[in-house]
């Protein structure tokens, strides 16, 4: 007997309780965190550095 996938797509339209957060500004918050970008490339684009960013 095979396995079926159980997992629906919903693009993203679960209400954000089903996510795990308290509000939905909760959840907009932890979002706009996931956003930003890090803070030594937005400094080196904002100063327009060309140097290349070790990991």
């Amino acid at each position: 007997m095979g396995f079926t996938n159980k997992y629906e797509l919903s693009l993203g339209l679960e209400p954000y309780d089903v996510l795990g957060f308290e509000s939905e500004d909760k959840l907009n918050k932890e979002l706009l965190k996931l956003i930003q970008p890090r803070p030594e490339f937005n400094e080196n684009f904002i100063l327009g550095k060309k140097q290349s960013v070790k990991v």
